[in-house]
C-alpha cells in the first residue's frame, strides 16, 4: 500500500469487550464439555480439561477483558505504512501485519509479527454501530490485502 494514499494515520483505542470475554470463555467450556463424555482415561481428562481452563481464563483477560501488562490497549497505522502497539504497561512495540489476519463484516482478527519476531494477536468485535475508525480500518486492510495479491490470484 502506498503511503501517499492514506496520509493520516488510524488510530484505535481498544476498549474490554464482555462479548470476547464470553465468547472466549464459553468456547472452552463447551470444548471441556465434549472431553468428558470420551472414553479416555479420567486422568487424561483432568489434564485436557485443567489445559482448557487455563487457556481460557488466558484468552478471556488477555483479548476480551485486557487485563494483562502484556496485553494490546491501542492500534495505530501510521502514514508510512507502520503498524505501532501499545501495551498496557505503556511499552510501544512496531509491528508488522501477518498476511493470515482475519477481516470480516463483525470479525477482526489482526496477527502481528513484533520486532521480537513473537506474534501478538488483536480481537475485535465490530458491532452495529461501528464507528468511523473501525469502518476505515476495515476499509484499509481489505485494500492492502487487495493490493499484495499476485496477478494470478486476482
Amino acid at each position: 500500500m502506498s503511503s501517499k494514499k492514506y496520509a493520516s494515520p488510524l488510530s484505535l483505542e481498544l476498549t474490554p469487550s464482555r462479548f470476547l470475554f464470553s465468547l472466549f470463555a464459553g468456547l472452552h467450556l463447551l470444548a471441556m464439555g465434549v472431553i468428558w463424555p470420551t472414553t479416555l482415561s479420567l486422568s487424561i481428562k483432568i489434564l485436557l480439561s485443567a489445559g482448557l481452563l487455563l487457556s481460557g481464563v488466558y484468552c478471556a483477560l488477555n483479548y476480551g477483558l485486557r487485563r494483562f501488562p502484556w496485553s494490546v490497549r491501542a492500534l495505530t497505522w501510521d502514514e508510512h505504512d507502520q503498524w505501532w502497539l501499545l501495551r498496557r504497561d505503556g511499552q510501544r512495540l512496531a509491528a508488522t501485519l501477518a498476511n493470515d489476519s482475519l477481516v470480516h463484516p463483525g470479525l477482526l482478527i489482526l496477527n502481528f509479527c513484533v520486532e521480537t519476531k513473537r506474534l501478538r494477536h488483536v480481537a475485535l468485535i465490530i458491532g452495529k454501530r461501528e464507528d468511523d475508525v473501525q469502518r476505515r480500518l476495515r476499509v484499509r486492510l481489505r485494500l492492502a490485502a487487495v493490493q499484495t495479491l499476485s496477478p494470478d490470484q486476482v
